[in-house]
């Protein structure tokens, strides 16, 4: 009965210590139409939980994140196409991302991703952070002394029907703003334009967020950029903007540049 029970503890660490090695603990599956999901057993989501509460007790593990991140979307895609996720990020998509009936976890389709494209006239563009949550990514990229720009693609937390037709909690004040055929709602201290651009490539609905400064001695009032968010279309691809962080507000031309771009593995043929 012993040597039963040594054995069976001991066949128990060895399962566990697959989780050491990433790749074992799960995998990664397309289907016809493209798209992927993360197949975990129960076995290994078991093993997965108490390599966790292992590293947990050793200090190794810090914190709980709010979201998957990756140091770009390069690192994102690699991550997923080679199937070399960390047993943290496996752990944060278990408990945080939904499933579908079959109990797989969909996922975004890692051959098919965007970047920002370079913005007119911002000499800095460095990515930054890349996001994933369950079929939404978002990629943020700081832009020297322009401040950041976050761009979200996938299933976007607002629809184009909500980005027309939002306005602000009561009580606010609209005022129509003859020479650029927009609306402008001030609200406690922020003031809100809508704006509307398009060219041939694409579409782009949104506001410019300023936060509004004590009458001076004259009696006005002093207007301090604070962020645009933006809902735009470019072939086919939705996708939202928010830029923050700058001194002086962008011009509409600036903002229609806010395109995007296919993202290609650098080891790509």
């Amino acid at each position: 009965m012993k040597k039963f029970i040594c054995i069976f503890i001991l066949a128990i660490l060895l399962f566990c210590s697959s989780c050491s090695h990433e790749r074992s603990c799960y995998e990664i599956m397309i289907d016809a139409e493209n798209q992927w999901f993360l197949i975990i057993t129960e076995e290994d989501e078991a093993c997965i939980r108490e390599c966790m509460r292992e590293r947990i007790e050793e200090s190794v593990y810090t914190g709980h994140p709010v979201s998957v991140s990756f140091s770009s979307v390069a690192d994102m895609q690699r991550a997923f196409s080679e199937e070399s996720l960390s047993i943290e990020k496996l752990f944060l998509i278990m408990d945080e991302f939904p499933r579908d009936e079959q109990e797989r976890i969909p996922l975004c389709n890692m051959n098919v991703l965007f970047i920002a494209a370079p913005i007119n006239g911002i000499p800095v563009f460095h990515e930054q952070l890349c996001q994933l949550a369950h079929d939404t990514y978002t990629v943020s990229y700081d832009l020297g002394t322009y401040g950041r720009a976050s761009y979200q693609f996938g299933s976007l937390t607002w629809s184009v029907e909500e980005w027309l037709n939002w306005k602000p909690g009561e009580p606010y004040k609209e005022e129509w703003i003859q020479e650029t055929g927009s609306v402008k709602w001030t609200y406690g201290n922020m003031v809100a334009h809508r704006i509307f651009l398009e060219d041939d490539e694409k579409s782009v609905v949104g506001f410019q967020l300023y936060t509004m400064e004590e009458a001076n001695v004259e009696g006005e009032t002093t207007l301090t950029p604070l962020a645009v968010q933006l809902y735009a279309e470019q072939d086919g691809i939705k996708y939202q903007v928010k830029w923050q962080g700058f001194d002086e507000m962008p011009s509409k031309e600036t903002l229609l540049s806010l395109g995007i771009e296919p993202f290609v593995p650098a080891d790509a043929a």
